[in-house]
């Protein structure tokens, strides 16, 4: 099961980004969209489909809609491989390691 906790201007996802979870991880997470988020830490991330891309693009759009600059930390590598291999690579910038 996933997990979403916000701590240092950082929302940290734990568990699986797939079908089953990111409805869940993204109404959990909507409460700590504000000015002073700063980014995702995706460290904890144990599995992920083509819904963490969706799940993403979701994110950043609350982001812009909050006036917050969002960053991704430790993206699963796998995660990159489906973003750049989906066409997606315009989400890469937002991307940190």
């Amino acid at each position: 099961m996933s997990s979403v906790n916000f701590a240092d201007g950082l929302i940290r996802v734990s568990g699986p980004l797939t079908l089953e979870t990111v409805s869940r991880v993204l109404g959990e997470s909507r409460q700590f969209f504000s000015r002073e988020l700063r980014g995702v830490d995706l460290g904890s991330v144990t599995e992920v489909d083509s819904s963490a891309l969706a799940l993403i693009v979701e994110w950043l759009q609350l982001a812009r809609a909050v006036g917050a600059q969002l960053g991704f930390e430790q993206i699963p590598p796998v995660l990159l491989d489906l973003a750049q291999s989906s066409g997606f690579g315009e989400i890469e910038p937002s991307f940190r390691s």
